[in-house]
Formats: structure tokens, sequence, C-alpha cells
């Protein structure tokens, strides 16, 4: 949920960043968004995919294991990315019990306390990382005051 309403989301500059993020080489970076062409005008066995058969029998990893074969760093990309767990948050603090509550009351709570209870969540979580953020800048600026050499 944005608050400007004059900002409007980007997917696909997201993606273009996760690209850039996951895959160092340029050469790497150009050729998926060649295939990522492929894939958005249904080229290949992208076509094959797109029925409403293909799309019903396959979670997105199965999808892509199955369809994305004629672009393999795309492929790769595809699976990656649906394959991370919320694991992930635990490195930051987060508490993941607030993530699970999200999941259990999609479906029994009226939308607009599930509309609250999202912006809640999103709140701390990006207040838990900040901290964590700070904190992690301090204990690094704590230890190169520690080890300053002109102190000797």
């Amino acid at each position: 949920m944005y608050l400007n309403g004059e900002v409007e989301p980007c997917p696909l500059c997201g993606l273009k960043y996760c690209i850039f993020g996951m895959f160092e080489g340029r050469h790497v970076q150009d050729l998926i968004s060649q295939q990522l062409q492929k894939y958005e005008h249904g080229e290949g066995a992208f076509k094959d995919g797109s029925t409403l058969q293909g799309l019903q029998d396959a979670s997105p990893t199965e999808w892509w294991s199955r369809y994305g074969a004629q672009c393999p760093e795309l492929q790769k990309l595809a699976i990656r990315i649906p394959s991370q767990t919320c694991d992930g948050i635990l490195g930051f603090d987060l508490k993941r019990s607030l993530a699970e509550e999200l999941l259990s009351r999609k479906k029994t709570t009226n939308q607009i306390d599930y509309e609250y209870l999202l912006d809640t969540t999103y709140v701390q979580c990006n207040v838990q990382l900040q901290n964590t953020k700070s904190k992690a800048l301090s204990d690094l600026y704590v230890s190169t005051e520690e080890a300053d050499p002109m102190d000797d």
C-alpha cells in the first residue's frame, strides 16, 4: 500500500533490481532481459505453459521446471525466487509470528481488519529492519574506533 497516491509502483523495475542483485555479469543480465521478452510474448514452450491446464496443474516452481528450459537463466531466477522461505527474516530479528498471523487470518477476517493487520505488520517489520541496520552500523563504528592504529 502506498501512502503517496502519485507514486506508481513499478514491478518491472523491481524485477530488474532483482536481476541485477542476483546475477553479477552484464552478459547474463542482458540474456535474462531478452529471455523475459520471450516469456512476455508467450514464445516457444511458454505458449504451451500458458494454457489453462498448464497453469492449473503445477506450482510456480514446477511450471518453470516444465516450460522454462528454453530460457535457462530466466528459469533459474524464476525458480529461485519462489523457493525462498520466510526463514530469511530470522537473520534480521523479525518476528515470524507476525507473518504467520497475517497468513492465518486472511480467510477469517473482514477486508478492513486484514488490511489493518497487513499495514501493522509492514510497519513493525520496517521498524525492526531499521533498528537492526542501526545496531549493525553502530557495532561497526565501535569496532573501527577500537581498532584505530593512531591510538597507540
